[in-house]
């Protein structure tokens, strides 16, 4: 969800940072309209 995305950015890039591999898949929007500069790149470049 975008939203989540949006809201726990930070966490996820720090949870995710002890990988040595990521892949990233496009965010899955359920009922939710994609918000405006939120994406899983935002995850990335933290």
């Amino acid at each position: 969800m975008y939203s989540r995305t949006r809201d726990f950015a930070e966490a996820f890039a720090t949870s995710l940072s002890i990988l040595d591999d990521l892949i990233l898949l496009d965010i899955y929007p359920a009922r939710e309209a994609p918000i405006e500069g939120v994406s899983s790149k935002i995850i990335s470049i933290m």
